[in-house]
């Protein structure tokens, strides 16, 4: 029920032009990064950890557990800083409300997106390296 609520989240945004705002952008970029960590996260830990408690297989399952700490912290880093983007943006609504519209615009909210993945896919990489 939850997955289906985030895709339906994703979708509208997509679909109506009205929702093309600095705000709804970062709660999509939230929508999307919770729903990768459902999908793509959660399901293989589940997995990793009942395989290792069960049957102590944990040699056969090095790569798959690689592969998911990158996407469980990449995902979990842009969850929590799409967070923080969106409490920067409020922040900015509440402390200048007479510029807001002048400091907080489409671009603002496409480059904290890209700043968020960025640093996400970075930070994920340099600890699967250098752990």
């Amino acid at each position: 029920l939850l997955y289906t609520i985030k895709f339906e989240i994703l979708m509208s945004m997509r679909k109506f032009m009205v929702l093309h705002l600095p705000t709804n952008i970062l709660i999509t970029n939230l929508a999307l990064s919770d729903l990768g960590v459902g999908v793509l996260v959660m399901p293989f830990t589940a997995t990793s950890f009942i395989q290792l408690r069960e049957y102590n297989v944990l040699h056969d399952l090095s790569a798959l557990c690689s592969i998911v700490g990158v996407f469980r912290q990449m995902l979990l880093c842009s969850s929590t800083y799409t967070m923080a983007a969106i409490s920067f943006e409020r922040f900015i609504g509440v402390q200048r409300p007479m510029s807001y519209k002048r400091i907080v615009n489409k671009h603002f909210a496409i480059y904290a997106v890209l700043i968020v993945w960025i640093y996400s896919i970075v930070y994920s990489l340099i600890t699967v390296v250098m752990p």
